[in-house]
C-alpha cells in the first residue's frame, strides 16, 4: 500500500524541463497611441491626400448613379480605403464618425501596413477633406504653444499614407492565402453592414441574381453586421462593393466537417490519399500521446504513420484485445494528431505531424462495465502499459 501511495509513475513526469530565479520587473516603455506616427512635411503630406480624397469625389456622382439605377435609393456612398505608412501604425478609431454615417467596416494588417476600409455616405467625403485642410492650415497660437501645437486631426491624417476607393481585397478579411487567383466560382462568408434606412440582406438577396451571386438561406444576425454565405466569382462580387454599398468585410467559406463525412467512401478515401501525400511523420524519438480508451485500429491510413503494433495495450488483453471494436478509440486518435481534421484536409499546405500514439484499451465499450470496478485502478495499471517517454 505504502509502496502504491509513493509511486511516482517516472515514464510519465517530465524532468528537466523548469528552472527556478527570482523575480526581475521588466524594463519597457509603454507606447500611447499615436506614438508610432511618421514625421510629415505639413504642406506636402496635406496636398498629396487631399488629391486622393478629391480623386474618390470625382467618381462619386457616377458610382451613386449607377446605385440608383441597380434600384439602392437610400443609404448610397462609397467605400474608401485608407493606408498606413510601412511600419506605422494607422490611427483607425478615428476615422470611424457616426454622426455624419461615416462608419468603419474592417481593418487588416498586411506585413508591417495597416489598411481600414470606411463606408462613407453620399456627400460626407467633405468630413476628411475638412480633417486634411485643417491639419494643413493649423498655426500655432504663440500666446499657447504647448497646448495648440498640434490640431485635432493631426495624429490621424500624419498616420495616414494613402486614400483609395475601396476594392474587392481590401473588404477580405480572411487569411491573404486563401485569397482567390482566378475567377473561379467560390463561396463567399459576406458581413453586411446594418442600417436603419434599409435591410441591406434583403436588398442582396433580391438583386444577387443580376450580380451572377447565388445567396444561401440562412443568416446569423448581430446588432451591426449579419453574415451570409454567397456562390459566385470574383468579378461579380467586386462589382457588388460599388453596387450594393452595403458589405463590411469578407472571408472565404469554411468547409464544415459535414462535407467529409456526408461523401462516399470511395471519395473518402481519395481526399485521404491526397492528404497523405501531404504528411511528414514525427522524427523516431518524437514524444508519445497515450490514449486510454476503447482501443485503437492502427491500420487506419491517417493513424499509420504515428502508430507501432508494440505501443498497442490493453487491460485485458486476452478478452478484450488492442484494436478498437466500438470507434472512439480511434477517433479520438485522430483528434490527438491531427486536430480538427475538416481544415487538414481542405488546406493545401504541408500536414507536420510532432508526436506519436500509444493505446491502453480500459475498455472494450464505454457500457461495459456493468459490475462496479474501481476505475482508478484500471486507469492506474492501464498507465503501466507504455513504454515510450510521455
Amino acid at each position: 500500500m505504502e509502496k502504491e501511495r509513493t509511486e511516482r509513475l517516472p515514464h510519465i513526469l517530465v524532468k528537466g524541463t523548469a528552472t527556478t530565479g527570482g523575480y526581475t520587473r521588466p524594463k519597457r516603455k509603454i507606447d500611447a497611441p499615436g506614438s508610432n506616427i511618421p514625421q510629415r512635411n505639413r504642406q506636402q503630406h496635406a496636398t498629396r491626400l487631399i488629391s486622393h480624397l478629391q480623386q474618390a469625389k470625382a467618381r462619386e456622382a457616377a458610382i451613386i448613379q449607377e446605385q440608383r439605377g441597380f434600384g439602392l435609393a437610400v443609404e448610397n456612398g462609397l467605400h474608401i480605403t485608407f493606408e498606413s505608412e510601412s511600419g506605422f501604425e494607422l490611427i483607425f478609431e478615428s476615422l470611424n464618425f457616426r454622426p455624419s454615417g461615416i462608419e468603419l467596416c474592417s481593418v487588416t494588417q498586411e506585413g508591417d501596413k495597416t489598411t481600414a476600409t470606411v463606408f462613407v455616405p453620399e456627400g460626407k467625403l467633405e468630413h476628411f477633406l475638412k480633417q486634411v485642410t485643417t491639419y494643413r492650415d493649423h498655426q500655432p497660437d504663440p500666446q499657447a504653444p504647448d497646448k495648440t501645437a498640434k490640431s485635432r486631426s493631426q495624429d490621424l491624417v500624419e498616420s495616414i499614407s494613402a486614400i483609395k476607393l475601396t476594392a474587392l481585397k481590401e473588404l477580405w478579411t480572411d487569411d491573404s492565402g486563401l485569397f482567390p487567383d482566378d475567377n473561379s466560382p467560390i463561396t463567399w462568408e459576406i458581413w453586411l453592414r446594418h442600417s436603419d434606412k434599409i435591410d441591406h440582406e434583403a436588398f442582396l438577396r433580391e438583386h444577387a441574381p443580376k450580380l451572377g451571386l447565388t445567396v444561401g438561406a440562412e443568416a446569423i444576425r448581430f446588432p451591426d453586421r449579419t453574415i451570409v454565405l454567397a456562390h459566385g466569382s470574383r468579378e461579380p462580387l467586386s462589382r457588388s462593393i460599388t453596387l450594393l454599398g452595403s458589405i463590411a468585410e469578407v472571408l472565404r467559406a469554411k468547409d464544415t466537417a459535414d462535407f467529409f463525412t456526408g461523401m462516399e467512401r470511395t471519395d473518402q478515401k481519395a481526399w485521404i490519399e491526397e492528404a497523405l501525400k501531404r504528411v511528414t511523420p514525427p522524427a523516431a524519438d518524437a514524444p508519445s500521446v497515450c490514449l486510454l480508451d476503447t482501443g485503437l485500429n492502427e491500420q487506419h491510413p491517417l493513424l499509420r504513420p504515428v502508430t507501432d503494433i508494440n505501443d498497442l495495450h490493453s487491460y485485458d488483453r486476452t478478452n478484450w484485445g488492442t484494436d478498437d471494436r466500438h470507434g472512439h478509440g480511434t477517433a479520438m486518435a485522430g483528434l490527438a494528431v491531427y486536430g480538427d481534421l475538416t481544415n487538414t484536409l481542405a488546406s493545401p499546405g504541408p500536414i507536420e505531424l510532432s508526436h506519436q500514439l500509444e493505446s491502453v484499451k480500459i475498455t472494450p465499450n464505454p457500457g461495459h462495465h456493468q459490475e462496479k470496478k474501481l476505475y482508478g485502478a484500471i486507469t492506474r495499471d492501464g498507465s503501466h502499459n507504455p513504454r515510450r517517454p510521455g
